[in-house]
């Protein structure tokens, strides 16, 4: 007599089907920005000198303040969704808004930066 399979309910196989997906999608992204750093790493091994002469100074300061934007962003859109699961209204809209207008912010930044 042969074996009796346990029974996989087809939700269960959906959940098995999109954790897959999701790590090749994970994966595809680790080998692109791996590939984006081996790029860096070779320009900047066969350059003379780092960075090359010419090239513009990097705008630290704005870089570094639209990515505090972005992290509080983030923060405050977490917070929204905290009180969306105490039913709390108030605070869900002042997340949402306080998380729209950070995130204008950001968009305004990255535009001076071009």
């Amino acid at each position: 007599m042969g074996e009796l399979l346990k029974y996989r309910s087809p939700q269960r196989r959906k959940e098995t089907t999109a954790s897959i997906g999701m790590i090749i999608f994970v994966a595809s992204w680790l080998m692109l920005f791996a590939g984006f750093f081996f790029a860096y790493g070779m320009l900047r091994n066969k350059a003379v000198s780092w960075p090359p002469m010419g090239a513009p100074e990097l705008p630290v300061t704005l870089g570094a303040l639209n990515t505090l934007l972005i992290a509080l962003s983030s923060l405050s859109l977490q917070r929204a969704l905290g009180a969306i699961k105490k039913d709390n209204t108030k605070v869900l809209s002042a997340g949402l808004f306080v998380t729209l207008a950070l995130g204008v912010a950001f968009t305004v930044l990255q535009v001076c930066l071009l």
